[in-house]
């Protein structure tokens, strides 16, 4: 099947958006968290893992769509739940093309105080590390070993994540820990992936 020309992007902002947008990333969202769950203590090859992998590429594509059409969905045009909610589809398609796409749009709606900053940390890691670069935030944990991937200027690393709403690392990292812990164990260990944790943290 032949793709369409690549529409023109729209600029971030708070122009008008599709109607019922706002509910269907809360959805999408809740979807991709609910079936992230099922898989979390599975391996690769099992029906929920193979379940989640395609939802997520389906739901960027869905995304990709909505930004060429509309923009970057921001806090103020669709509500930081919703925004919030775009971002987890964003970091759960693990795509460079679409990470790309969306950071200087999301970087323009911070920038006019139109989403919040810790937005913008998370897919500035992401983008980093599936390129193998630093990252800036500290957002992204290798999940075997619970250590952050490579930072760039680690010393100043607090500094930076106190101005995007980001806790000290070293608290997020214990958070993680205890949390894993207490998580069910798999029966066979998962395939190393990069884990973007929640935006809470």
């Amino acid at each position: 099947m032949s793709q369409s020309p690549t529409p023109v992007i729209a600029p971030s902002g708070e122009q008008a958006c599709a109607p019922g947008l706002a509910e269907r990333l809360l959805v999408v969202a809740a979807e991709d968290r609910r079936l992230a769950r099922e898989a979390a203590t599975l391996p690769a090859d099992a029906t929920p893992a193979k379940a989640l992998f395609v939802a997520r590429a389906d739901h960027g594509r869905w995304l990709r769509d909505i930004v060429c059409r509309s923009g970057w969905p921001t806090s103020k045009a669709v509500g930081e739940e919703a925004s919030t909610a775009a971002v987890t589809v964003l970091l759960g398609a693990r795509s460079q093309h679409l990470l790309a796409l969306c950071q200087p749009l999301i970087a323009e709606a911070v920038a006019k105080e139109s989403t919040p900053a810790i937005h913008l940390a998370y897919v500035v890691d992401l983008l980093a590390v599936l390129r193998k670069q630093r990252q800036t935030y500290g957002t992204q944990v290798e999940p075997r070993s619970l250590e952050p991937f490579p930072i760039h200027d680690a010393t100043s690393i607090d500094a930076r994540r106190a101005a995007v709403g980001l806790p000290p690392l070293a608290t997020t990292l214990t958070q993680l820990r205890t949390a894993v812990e207490r998580a069910p164990r798999p029966t066979t260990p998962p395939p190393t992936r990069t884990s973007h944790g929640a935006l809470s943290q």
